[in-house]
């Protein structure tokens, strides 16, 4: 089965490529509606996240709404995975980008934070763009076949290496030690550890490697986000070096909170699916929030 879901992947990356790109956009959200439509664990799951964060403060619909869109953006960044080589910067814009130029130049390393959040596969582009070596940790997949094509795949179109979760211990440090950029993608549950923090104004874990790794290593630690514009536009805004004085409590809030800034301007972009918020309290608001209590509690 695993074989046949890497072929099916593999087919519907190619199927999209070859179609034009306005046409996969087009396919992209009618599909995105139908799975929202379908998909009713998902689809209450984050329905119940959005009222959760923001506290009973939306108009009716504006929840359902997020969720909507959040699908919608989910099914571009699969056409934008698709497109990516063909269409390479076209359409893509920085915003401070210096902020990592400027981080890269100490020779120190960077300790990269990002988000689930946008098109975000459009980051690939650019080690090649400003010549930054740079790493992204990957966490394992159930299909093995597909990750190792992925990581395959990212290291010779972008020049991009992988470090899967399970050997990032290392080779973190050895990438940060050859002055290197290394690129977590914080924004959910982490699976062990971490550093209690707040997130929406709600208790919740936050990942401990930025912290950690840009404390022992004095080096940047820098955000970057990605989002699509209402004219199309992909931007990656770049935020920080952010202070890494004080606790690593204090330091995770810092990403933790422009992270939060970041998708608040954008909610309908993020990953609401993902069980972010965890624990009896926020299990039993969930309930309360939710028409459907019995959600799963699978990630």
């Amino acid at each position: 089965m695993l074989f046949i879901e890497y072929l099916v992947v593999r087919a519907l990356l190619l199927f999209l490529r070859c179609l034009p790109y306005r046409v996969a956009l087009w396919l992209s959200r009618r599909a995105a509606r139908l799975a929202f439509i379908f998909d009713s664990t998902p689809r209450t799951r984050a329905i119940s996240h959005i009222q959760l964060a923001y506290a009973g403060t939306l108009a009716p619909g504006a929840a359902e709404q997020i969720a909507l869109e959040a699908y919608e953006s989910i099914a571009q960044h699969v056409v934008e995975a698709a497109h990516v080589r063909p269409q390479g910067k076209l359409g893509l814009h920085f915003e401070n980008i210096e902020i990592l130029q400027n981080a890269y130049a100490l020779g120190r390393g960077v300790v990269l934070v990002s988000a689930h959040m946008g098109c975000f596969v459009r980051m690939v582009l650019i080690p090649h763009m400003y010549g930054i070596r740079a790493a992204v940790i990957m966490k394992k997949q159930r299909n093995d076949r597909l990750l190792q094509w992925a990581i395959r795949h990212l290291k010779r179109h972008f020049d991009l290496d992988v470090i899967q979760k399970k050997e990032a211990r290392d080779q973190i440090v050895e990438f940060l030690n050859d002055k290197k950029v290394v690129g977590l993608f914080a924004d959910q549950h982490p699976r062990r550890g971490g550093f209690a923090a707040r997130f929406f104004g709600l208790d919740v874990m936050a990942a401990g490697g930025p912290a950690v790794y840009a404390q022992r290593f004095q080096c940047p630690l820098v955000v970057l986000t990605a989002t699509v514009r209402a004219d199309g536009r992909h931007v990656l805004r770049l935020d920080g070096p952010l202070p890494i004085e004080g606790t690593a409590e204090e330091v995770s809030q810092r990403w933790l909170d422009v992270l939060e800034a970041r998708i608040r301007e954008h909610p309908g972009q993020w990953t609401w699916m993902h069980r972010r918020w965890r624990g009896p309290e926020i299990e039993a608001r969930l309930a309360l929030s939710s028409p459907a209590a019995g959600v799963s509690r699978e990630d």
